[in-house]
């Protein structure tokens, strides 16, 4: 479809997407009209193409009529102007800036239905003329011959049966092109709300963020924004209805006079009760929507940690958080159902209420009622039934729109921040100052986050920004970034900014895609950013290369890999300023090592980069440091300046030589280019030299990492041209859509989970008994008004009270069984759908992105709950009333029983040609409907980053395109619904003619010709309301069928140890936790190749091993095999001698535990996180916080353990969330503990705290840990080195070092000599202290806490009490100043002593342990 530059898509043709099957050919194919005749549009002729297509091949995507009016880009550059000058009031109100722009179609829709309403009312008039005739026929045929009573002539009668004909005609052209309109402007307005709701989520400010659940979110953008287009239909009803009303009153009034206003008496009764049932229904909604947004929240949560919580076993925790939420819901659904119960008794039998004491007041007052004047008035109350049925209920659609338009319009009032916009005259391009910064996430704490933040960073230049856990680093990048709220002082950012997350943030595309985030493809700058970021080796492992699709939130991925995408995202950007917020956290030393050289001081040395790290050792090379302690900034200055003030890290600095004589002179005026070219050596074999847009080559031995880009091998992985979004959608696909009708199956699951087949036939004999009671009734004043049976009126009058009140139990007891009925389906089924969830393995969640699912637990399943209980209700109700018009008219004119088949074959021919069409319209519309929610949900993750990038545009323009698509899939189905609104009225109309001929011409009792004619003119309505009803029945079955397929995929094995394992298995497994690994095989999914290729290794009780191997090599694929979140292909996994794959899968992981390398919280409390089956004690809890050093932290909180923690903990840091999952694995008591890279966020004082932790707490735990920070498995019990899913070494680390040709050795010596000469004093004093123990008999207790007093440096960010107060500020050329007692003891960097490294090794200080743990 093409576009102008208005954003308007034009009427260029779209050709159904081509196929290779010859039989395609003959098909038809569906053209979009650019513009269409109003003539031809008035009765939808333009439709017939579509709807025959539909008929002949299945509907697609590219079939969809492109409606030029609902553009996104005019539908919000409409509303955010008026938005805006509401906003200016006291009161702003988004109804009056909605009417913007729609004014025109809502008025020319209440002229049209002012007329579709006035030709309604000529039916009971024409229906009196032509029973008056024949009643004057009858009692002319009862005269002798020659008297002559003066009736009309016959050809008189035929006239009004062509007004009786005419009149409907013109009714259903204005009421069709109504109906289309006012679904146009609806869905004009919904996508108006969406995008503006998509723009404020990219400028809401952090605080307004976390004030706004994303579920409550996602809530607002996939149910609020509905719900108004859904009440749009109802909007002139609100007018119209009691105008057309007070009409009908008037006609009545010359029909029976005054007893009218009994009749209106009776009306005045019931509106009020009404209108209370209307407000109970509407608060009972709004009481339910609250408990959904939770839901929703939770359900999100529950996707978005699903690997975590099977990780930990936490599937029944996670269930009954929704189920609580979902129990309280069906208490309120059970109450709607019963209320509207009651609402139903007083709308159907509302007229029948009014008929009764209208024509039984009439009738005691003496007056005489013909048939045809009894039977016009019949009619007239007939036609109050529809206005007084459904204004009740519109009235309710409009309060839950009105209700959603508050809820969307206090969101477009929340609080907002955003980049400071640059002014280059101001701030030259790659300069960075915040002068006097005071910052904070909340508003309204007491003391910010940030203040007293002062420094500047120049062009070209390196800022290294360092600090303890949760002492403001991120916040500060943040804070440039204008994500943080900015309570005094000045931020200017220079120029273009590239900003790499601590967390990396991954879109659900390619990694072409994640790499050019939107903009053009410039190969050479492409493949620059790919080799720098060191993704060679990697895009040669994916199966498509970088045209590899990353899945949602990037699950295909490692943590390492999915940083190194967002870095080669920032180096592809070609910004001035680049924030990269500790990217080398989470990947293995040397990559991190050769990412800082080429990245770093590589490509990026003429660009000005701020980097938040804990790598220390790369301290000397920054042009200026800048030291955070408790959100202040405490210190800064160059490394000179530092060093002169005695920062003391020395064991941190295990430096390279390749940082020349100069790095340590490194002053105020002169700064490093640092890594230049190294020193000549045995080193420079392995690295080159790093000049921007070199390469990497990280070299080493057996298949150690290396530049993969540059062979053939790489090369062919690599594309260097763009390519269309959808044509390698090779892992999420597009999402499955059914076919044909909805499935036997999908309606035996509904009816199964409503409580079986048993419910059908009392169902039916309630219908059926319901009608009888109907016609009976309307029969009834036939019979009084004829005195047929010549009795008093108290007879005639007491048995039509009998008969409405029977009809009115029978109404009540036929709504509220149905609609128990559907609340029970609806529950039983989202309970299913959530047991399922739960059960379905880790590779579900891989191919399926969150939106995906999300939107089977929120609109889906407020499709179930609500809307498709009243469908199905109003169907078959329909659909009953029309099979007793049509015994009722047969019964009357006998021959009209003749014309029943042609008509039947009609009707049946128009609803398959329909169907079909409609049916995969809904569909379309459905799975166009998946990709705005998922995209939303993975911006809303992502905002700080599309902010940084200033992206906002493509993001819109992307999100607007998704909407777009939708809605012309909505419009084309309402186009296929006003085309059989047109030839379903067509045909109700022939039947009125008929049935109006055939009471002329037969010459049959005027009563029953009277019965006969109210019932014919009621028929088109249930006709045409019956077949919307069927196919609106259908399109909401398509939620049923869209969770349905949710419940076939296959699930992981049963929870629960089988019984004869239960048996024999010991009570206390596992005792001690010796894993035993036999020939492991395992591929993540059928087809895919062998990621583990026949591992096998033994681990002692009580052992510490440690995994190594480059990325790709299959750490952390073993990691899933042992905890089964991938069944093993062949071989065996023993823990203490029992083989895993026997066990129950809860039951297994809830007796291992695992420290994530992405930490996992969830929105709560902090206890709920820590403990969430409340197993533990408030004293265990404090122990386990205390131990892993959160007790600080968790003290100053307000509530303490009680205190709130939001979506995803974003109100901890980083290092803060790992240290929690820390406290969760000692809580769990676990005999096997896995570490995945789980120091790879903190600073140097927390990782020590985590080293300490892990050797004491755990120190009888058998511990498998993935480590990329080499220094933490030095001191292993052994070492096993993975390569392309083979086990290649597997011992001690010392004796692994003692051969320099190993793999292991390789990866040490690429750490740099210094550092590598560090690492193996630290492997050899570990083995001379455990073979001294062992020959000494010395308890493993102490071995151990000998072992861990080799990690003991005097590096730390904690200050010693006697540490140099003051030193701050005189870097910062303020007078020293004596502290007092209370002064804090905490000082950090300053106090701690960096010793540059001369290239002289002799004169190297190195604090090295020795076996005795002294320092040499």
């Amino acid at each position: 479809m093409g576009k102008t530059d208005g954003g308007q898509v034009t009427g260029t043709p779209v050709q159904a997407s081509a196929t290779s099957d010859p039989k395609a050919k003959s098909k038809p194919v569906w053209k979009n009209p650019g513009r269409t005749n109003w003539l031809v549009r008035s009765c939808f002729f333009d439709v017939d193409s579509i709807v025959y297509t539909g008929y002949g091949r299945r509907l697609e995507p590219e079939d969809m009529y492109p409606e030029p009016s609902v553009s996104t880009k005019v539908l919000i550059d409409q509303l955010e102007p008026a938005w805006h000058e509401q906003l200016k009031k006291a009161n702003p109100d988004l109804k009056r800036a909605l009417l913007r722009g729609n004014v025109g179609y809502l008025l020319f829709t209440g002229l049209l239905y002012g007329i579709s309403q006035a030709c309604s009312l000529a039916g009971p008039l024409l229906l009196r003329r032509i029973v008056t005739g024949l009643q004057c026929e009858a009692q002319q045929r009862k005269m002798p011959l020659g008297v002559n009573i003066g009736c009309d002539p016959r050809s008189k009668l035929y006239y009004y049966i062509i007004g009786l004909f005419l009149a409907p005609a013109i009714q259903s052209l204005c009421e069709n092109q109504q109906m289309f309109l006012l679904y146009l402007t609806g869905t004009r307005m919904r996508n108006a709300l969406m995008a503006a709701i998509y723009r404020k989520c990219l400028r809401l400010s952090n605080a307004a963020l976390q004030a706004e659940s994303t579920g409550k979110v996602v809530t607002l953008m996939s149910n609020d924004a509905q719900k108004l287009q859904d009440a749009m239909f109802a909007i002139h009803a609100m007018w119209g209805s009691p105008t057309y009303i007070i009409a009908v009153l008037v006609l009545l009034w010359f029909e029976v006079g005054w007893a009218t206003f009994v009749g209106l008496g009776i009306m005045l009764v019931m509106v009020p009760m009404t209108g209370a049932l209307a407000a109970k229904l509407g608060a009972l909604r709004r009481e339910i929507m609250q408990w959904t947004d939770k839901r929703v929240g939770r359900m999100n949560e529950l996707i978005s940690g699903i690997q975590m919580i099977k990780f930990y076993a936490w599937e029944s925790s996670f269930r009954s958080a929704v189920q609580e939420c979902r129990a309280q819901e069906a208490n309120i659904l059970r109450r709607l159902a019963m209320w509207q119960g009651i609402f139903g008794l007083l709308l159907f039998y509302g007229p029948v209420a009014v008929a009764l004491f209208c024509f039984g007041s009439y009738a005691l007052a003496g007056q005489a009622l013909s048939p045809a004047r009894a039977y016009t008035a019949l009619a007239l109350f007939s036609l109050l039934r529809f206005p007084m049925s459904f204004l009740p209920m519109l009235v309710t659609m409009i309060i839950n729109a009105l209700v959603a338009i508050k809820r969307i319009g206090e969101f477009l009032k929340r609080d907002e921040s955003a980049l400071e916009p640059w002014d280059p005259e101001k701030t030259p391009a790659g300069v960075v100052s915040v002068t006097g910064g005071v910052f904070s996430w909340d508003v309204n704490a007491e003391r910010p986050t940030l203040s007293g933040i002062d420094f500047r960073a120049e062009s070209n230049s390196l800022t290294m920004v360092v600090g303890g856990v949760g002492s403001g680093k991120s916040s500060l990048l943040t804070a440039l970034i204008g994500h943080i709220t900015r309570l005094q002082g000045e931020v200017q950012v220079g120029g273009k900014i590239a900003y790499v997350a601590q967390t990396a943030w991954i879109m659900n595309d390619t990694v072409q895609e994640n790499v050019l985030m939107g903009q053009a493809l410039d190969p050479d700058r492409y493949r620059t950013a790919l080799e720098v970021a060191q993704l060679g080796p990697d895009l040669a492992i994916l199966p498509n290369g970088d045209l590899t699709e990353i899945g949602d939130r990037g699950v295909t991925l490692s943590g390492g890999q999915k940083q190194r995408v967002s870095i080669a995202r920032a180096v592809y950007a070609n910004a001035d300023v680049y924030l990269l917020d500790d990217p080398l956290s989470a990947v293995d030393s040397h990559v991190g090592r050769a990412l800082f050289e080429q990245v770093i001081r590589g490509v990026l040395k003429t660009k000005t980069v701020i980097l938040v790290t804990n790598a220390l050792q790369y301290l000397p090379q920054a042009h200026n440091i800048l030291w955070m302690e408790e959100g202040r900034e405490r210190a800064q200055g160059t490394f000179a300046q530092l060093q002169e003030a005695g920062l003391n890290i020395a064991q941190l600095c295990h430096d390279d030589d390749h940082h020349n004589e100069q790095e340590g002179k490194v002053n105020a005026d002169e700064a490093p280019s640092g890594g230049g070219a190294k020193e000549g050596g045995s080193e420079g074999a392995d690295s080159k030299s790093s000049t921007e847009g070199g390469a990497a080559a990280v070299g080493g031995k057996d298949g150690a990492a290396k530049s993969a880009i540059g062979d053939s091998h790489g090369d062919a992985k690599i594309t260097l041209t763009r390519q269309a979004t959808d044509a390698n959608r090779n892992l999420t696909g597009i999402e499955v859509r059914e076919s044909g009708a909805i499935s036997g199956d999908v309606i035996n699951l509904y009816f199964k989970a409503g409580g079986g087949w048993i419910y059908f036939g009392p169902l039916l004999v309630l219908f059926a008994l319901e009608q009888g009671a109907r016609v009976y009734t309307d029969t009834w004043v036939g019979n009084w008004f004829g005195d047929k049976y010549d009795r008093n009126l108290g007879f005639y009058l007491g048995i039509y009270f009998m008969l409405g009140v029977i009809y009115g139990l029978f109404t009540f007891i036929r709504a509220t069984t149905f609609l128990f009925f559907c609340v029970k389906a609806a529950l039983s089924i989202h309970n299913q759908l959530l047991d399922h969830i739960l059960a379905l393995p880790k590779s579900f969640f891989d191919t399926n992105p969150a939106g995906r699912i999300l939107n089977r637990f929120s609109r889906d399943t407020d499709i179930m709950d609500s809307t498709l209980s009243a469908s199905l209700i109003q169907f078959a109700g329909s659909v009953s009333t029309y099979i007793a018009i049509l015994i009722v008219i047969t019964i009357a004119t006998h021959w009209f029983g003749i014309a029943l088949v042609p008509l039947t074959v009609i009707y049946f021919t128009i609803q398959r040609y329909y169907i079909p069409a409609a049916r995969e319209l809904q569909r379309i519309e459905s799975i166009s409907r998946s990709p705005i929610y998922s995209r939303f949900a993975e911006a809303l993750l992502g905002v700080p980053t599309i902010r940084a990038y200033r992206m906002e545009a493509g993001f819109t323009a992307q999100s607007d395109d998704l909407m777009e698509r939708n809605a012309h899939a909505f419009v084309t189905q309402k186009l296929a619904a006003g085309w059989l609104a047109c030839r379903l009225d067509m045909l109700g109309l022939i039947v009125l003619t008929l049935a109006g001929a055939l009471c002329i011409q037969g010459g049959i009792d005027p009563g029953m010709a009277g019965l006969a004619l109210v019932y014919a003119l009621d028929l088109t309505r249930f006709l045409k309301h019956g077949t919307n009803m069927a196919s609106k029945s259908e399109a909401d079955f398509n939620s049923v069928e869209r969770i349905a397929q949710y419940l076939t995929p296959e699930t992981e094995a049963r929870p629960d140890n089988p019984p004869e394992v239960t048996k024999i298995l010991p009570a206390d497994w596992p005792t001690a936790g010796a894993i035993n690994v036999e020939g492991l095989c395992m591929r993540y999914r059928p087809g895919m190749p062998l990621v583990l290729k026949g591992i096998s290794f033994k681990v002692a009780s009580g052992e510490k091993v440690g995994l190594v191997g480059r990325t790709g090599s299959g750490k952390s694929s073993l990691l899933l095999a042992l905890f089964r979140m991938v069944e093993a292909e062949s071989g065996s996994v023993y823990i203490d001698g029992v083989n895993i794959a026997t066990l129950g899968l809860r039951y297994l992981r809830s007796k291992m535990s695992i420290i994530p390398q992405d930490p996992f919280m969830f929105s709560g409390t902090v206890r709920h996180n820590l403990d969430p089956f409340s197993q533990a004690s408030d004293e265990d809890l404090w122990k386990a916080v205390q131990a892993v050093g959160l007790k600080p932290a968790i003290s100053a909180l307000e509530d303490k353990l009680g205190a709130k923690v939001v979506d995803g903990g974003a109100n901890f840091s980083l290092g803060q969330r790992q240290l929690f999952c820390l406290a969760r694995a000692m809580l769990r008591h676990s005999k096997v503990l896995m570490l995945d890279e789980a120091t790879a966020s903190v600073d140097i004082d927390t990782d020590a705290q985590i080293q300490n932790a892990l050797r004491l707490q755990f120190g009888d735990v058998t511990c498998l840990t993935i480590a990329h920070r080499l220094n933490t498995i030095m001191d292993a019990d052994r070492v096993i080195v993975l390569d392309s899913g083979l086990v290649v070494e597997d011992d001690e680390p010392a004796v692994l070092l003692e051969d320099e040709k190993s793999v292991f050795s390789g990866m040490i010596e690429q750490t740099g000599k210094k550092t590598s000469r560090y690492l193996k004093n630290l492997a050899f004093s570990a083995a001379s202290l455990r073979a001294e123990s062992f020959a000494t008999g010395t308890p493993r207790g102490v071995m151990l806490e000998r072992i861990r007093s080799l990690f003991n440096t005097h590096a730390s960010f904690a200050a010693r009490p006697s540490a140099l107060a003051g030193k701050d500020r005189v870097l910062n050329g303020e007078p020293p100043e004596v502290p007092d007692s209370d002064a804090p003891t905490r000082l950090g960097t300053v106090d701690l002593e960096v010793v540059a490294e001369s290239p002289e090794e002799g004169h190297a200080q190195h604090n090295l342990p020795t076996e005795g743990g002294k320092k040499s």
